[in-house]
């Protein structure tokens, strides 16, 4: 017998593809090449995603993709090379919100924690994996096109016939 919580384990969603999955379709090498050259563009393609906007880095989300890149090498490469001092990436601080938006927009459970490694560690994969979710459709909503078909007042409100008794349907309004 499964118990509450076992059933809520199995019930929760995933991400539909791993994160080690870097080069499998959709996307392929290419998407795996581009979030290592360049994940800034791939980060701000994935906000664009997330916020509904056009679906470039440079349109509505122009300011995610700079911040990105300022956060990663931007600022670190040019003291590297004044100082010698080599300072870690902080983009997985932004890194991070956006990818708890996506766990939350798919019902995909969120641990700030693992994020916070897997931004930081894994950035590339992890960019790879939320493109190829935002590509997926929301669960709950409707399919592109498909329109919910509504119920009239008295669709809804058709009362039931009692035990022994006939049905009769009540009359439309004109």
């Amino acid at each position: 017998s499964l118990s509450d919580s076992s059933v809520g384990r199995i019930m929760a969603a995933t991400w539909k593809h791993d994160l080690c999955d870097c080069c499998g379709e959709p996307g392929g090498s290419g998407l795996c090449c581009m979030a290592c050259c360049c994940p800034c563009c791939i980060y701000g393609e994935n906000t664009a995603l997330l916020t509904k906007e056009e679906d470039s880095c440079c349109a509505q989300n122009g300011a995610a993709c700079c911040c990105f890149c300022f956060l990663g090498p931007g600022y670190s490469v040019p003291i590297a090379f004044l100082t010698g001092i080599t300072l870690p990436s902080l983009t997985c601080f932004i890194h991070m919100g956006t990818r708890g938006g996506i766990q939350r927009r798919y019902g995909i459970p969120e641990d700030q924690c693992e994020n916070c490694c897997i931004t930081f560690c894994c950035q590339c994969c992890a960019l790879i994996q939320e493109k190829k979710q935002l590509q997926q459709p929301v669960p709950g909503a409707p399919m592109y096109g498909q329109m919910p078909v509504p119920q009239t007042v008295n669709q809804m409100a058709q009362p039931m016939a009692q035990p022994g008794q006939p049905f009769i349907p009540m009359a439309q309004p004109a």
